[in-house]
């Protein structure tokens, strides 16, 4: 094992299951063979459940896990989206850093909210809060206001990177 970890956004699950082979799909596919290598420590938030509706998606994502491909690290604890004993209750105040970083616009008072149609994006930030809790490397995402928000995310020590990115990163080779 490299040491290198990454924590999956939930699009790059759903993305590898329900839409035809593309660049991102051929890289998704690489950093899965890397984890089932033993090459890569691959992980997805409590999250990925909550979001993932499609059959294919979620079947795949069992197959994932129960393989050992990716494990489950934890999340926001959240009424409606929590499992018990693995999530983790957030601080506040970086738990609203990270919103501020991805959604400068909106008030980070009304993201920290159970979701409603006003909080859309609030699973998110509640997976970069898990990622960055868990202290993994690299959070993969093709996410649009994630990757718009990597350099502010930065600053909250939270790396993100496309899985082509990630695929071409070279130090941990």
């Amino acid at each position: 094992m490299t040491g290198l970890s990454i924590t999956l956004d939930t699009t790059c699950i759903i993305d590898l299951t329900e839409y035809p082979p593309t660049e991102f799909r051929e890289a998704m596919e690489k950093l899965l063979i890397l984890a089932r290598q033993g090459s890569l420590d691959v992980a997805v938030t409590t999250r990925v459940e909550a979001e993932a509706k499609h059959p294919s998606t979620v079947e795949a994502y069992r197959r994932l896990i129960d393989s050992g491909t990716i494990k489950i690290i934890p999340s926001t604890t959240r009424l409606g989206y929590w499992k018990l004993g693995v999530d983790i209750l957030p601080d506040e105040n970086v738990w609203k850093s990270i919103s501020r970083a991805v959604f400068p616009a909106r008030n980070p008072e009304t993201l920290f909210r159970p979701k409603t149609a006003q909080t859309k994006g609030i699973v998110d930030v509640d997976h970069l809060y898990g990622h960055l809790c868990s202290k993994r490397d690299f959070f993969v995402t093709r996410d649009g206001d994630i990757t718009r928000a990597s350099i502010a995310l930065a600053a909250l020590r939270i790396q993100v990177r496309s899985p082509q990115e990630l695929v071409t990163y070279d130090s941990w080779r």
